[in-house]
């Protein structure tokens, strides 16, 4: 549950004023910076000691942190790489380089592109279909399917 408590610091917070804001405020964005770093310094301490955030295996704990505090240590959120100094983040850094490079990852590559400013977005496909039916088209949910169907649910509670 960490990356839905704290998913809303990153874009609603630090992304809207940083990014989107009509006027630039110094005040909301250095304060939304400052916890957007305090979260990656959480995350990166804890992936010191295991390879994903739930231990040693991908699992949708990765899914659903990757959108936001992945691609933005990758330098494709918000163009605030350098400014958040997300190369300080070691952990941060190879945990999101080797979810970028899983086999799903040429999709995202296509949405994520250049280091655009947008945040992450639904993939294409999915309306009212189930979500069995969205497994075919939509490697995301493919991987949620997958990660359901084998039951998993040993997870960090820092991240489930």
């Amino acid at each position: 549950m960490w990356q839905m408590g704290s998913a809303p610091y990153l874009g609603g917070g630090f992304g809207h004023f940083y990014a989107y804001a009509p006027e630039k405020y110094e005040y909301p964005i250095n304060r939304y910076a400052m916890e957007v770093k305090r979260q990656l310094d959480v995350l990166d301490r804890h992936l010191a000691e295991r390879r994903f955030p739930c231990g040693d295996e991908y699992t949708i704990a990765d899914i659903a942190t990757f959108p936001w505090y992945g691609a933005l240590a990758l330098g494709k959120l918000y163009n605030a790489a350098q400014f958040l100094q997300v190369e300080s983040y070691r952990h941060v850094l190879r945990w999101a380089r080797e979810i970028f490079e899983r086999p799903a990852g040429a999709a995202r590559k296509s949405r994520l592109g250049g280091g655009g400013r947008s945040g992450p977005r639904a993939p294409s496909g999915l309306g009212s279909r189930s979500l069995r039916s969205r497994a075919v088209i939509c490697p995301v949910a493919g991987s949620m399917l997958q990660y359901l169907r084998r039951g998993r649910s040993r997870c960090s509670p820092m991240v489930c």
